[in-house]
Order: structure tokens, then C-alpha cells, then sequence
């Protein structure tokens, strides 16, 4: 069973969970920020994308993010990350990260 998971982390603890079913195979994933609200979004074919419900938190304005990927079967798992952009809008920063 695949999953997207979309969750809030902070000092090693869970907050919100708002994690959907997903499938086998390449996916996009996106995620925005405007104030305290955090937005993300998954797609199969990078054209239609279906959103996740928004996490509402209290986070400072600059922060760490990240990306993993997860395996909990007994079957091998060799994920892949590319197309890897992070955007600072509104500042004129953007580049690979």
C-alpha cells in the first residue's frame, strides 16, 4: 500500500496528519507555504494534481523542510528524487536544492 504522507513534524513530535492514499510508480509532489498555512498538492502525471488538506500552524517564518521516502514491506525499495526545486517567492531566490 502506497501512501503520501502529509504530516506536521516538530521536535520529534507529530502534529497534524492529513495523509492520502497513493499508488505505485512516479509521483510529483508540491508544497507551498503562505503564512501559517502549508499547502500540498500530489500528481501521476505532473498535470493534474490533487490537493491535501492544508495544515494551519505555528511555525517560525524561516524554517527546515525536507524529503523522504519510506519503506515499512519486505520487499526492496530503491526511491529516486529528481526535478528538486526549492522557490523562495516574493524574494527573487530560487534555485535546485
Amino acid at each position: 500500500v502506497n501512501t503520501v504522507a502529509f504530516e506536521e513534524r516538530e521536535g520529534g513530535y507529530r502534529g497534524a496528519v492529513h495523509n492520502e492514499p497513493g499508488r505505485a510508480g512516479d509521483c510529483y509532489l508540491r508544497m507551498t507555504r503562505k503564512g501559517s498555512r502549508i499547502s500540498g498538492a500530489v500528481s501521476y502525471d505532473g498535470t493534474k494534481w490533487s490537493n491535501l488538506k492544508p495544515i494551519d500552524t505555528v511555525w517560525p517564518a524561516k524554517l527546515k523542510c525536507g524529503l523522504v521516502a519510506i519503506n515499512t514491506a519486505s520487499e526492496p525499495f530503491a526511491p529516486g528524487f529528481d526535478d528538486f526545486t526549492l522557490e523562495a517567492k516574493g524574494r527573487g531566490e530560487a534555485g535546485p536544492a
